[in-house]
């Protein structure tokens, strides 16, 4: 297990990438200034000891992006995912982060109509093109489902 760096490294480490009237905000709190997420950081590794964040993918453009992330555990295996969404300075320094923590894994989901469609999982037909059909996970993406295939969560 990593043992989590110093409060001054922590805020030298922030310090490096974003400015120092940065905001962060996500589901549980909001700070601004390099201290206030600093010390969220600090209080999230304490609270997870010996899990880290592994980010997944970045998009950006106009100076934003959007990252996907991954908490790991102990052993490197999934905890939690979510997605930040970040404005950045004309440097390319962080200026505001916006977190969202995506539902737990292994969670069963359930199918939603697009708005005014009929709540078959399988099938919804737009009144403006042909039937549309959605794909399950899983599933080849050149095959897609038909009226008997069973929906299974």
């Amino acid at each position: 297990m990593v043992a989590p760096p110093p409060p001054a490294d922590r805020l030298a480490a922030l310090a490096a990438v974003a400015v120092d009237g940065v905001a962060y905000r996500d589901p549980g709190t909001e700070v601004a200034g390099l201290t206030g997420p600093a010390g969220y950081m600090a209080g999230f590794a304490g609270a997870f000891p010996g899990h880290r964040l592994r980010i997944d993918d970045v998009l950006e453009h106009h100076g934003r992006s959007l990252a996907r992330w991954t908490r790991l555990d102990e052993q490197g295996g999934p905890a939690s995912a979510g997605i930040s969404t970040a404005r950045h300075h004309e440097d390319g320094r962080l200026t505001d982060i916006t977190g969202f923590f995506l539902p737990a894994w292994g969670r069963p989901r359930k199918a939603r109509a697009p708005f005014g469609a009929p709540s078959c999982p399988t099938l919804w037909r737009a009144p403006h093109r042909p039937a549309v059909t959605f794909r399950r996970p899983g599933l080849s993406p050149w095959r897609p489902l038909s009226r008997r295939t069973p929906w299974r969560p």
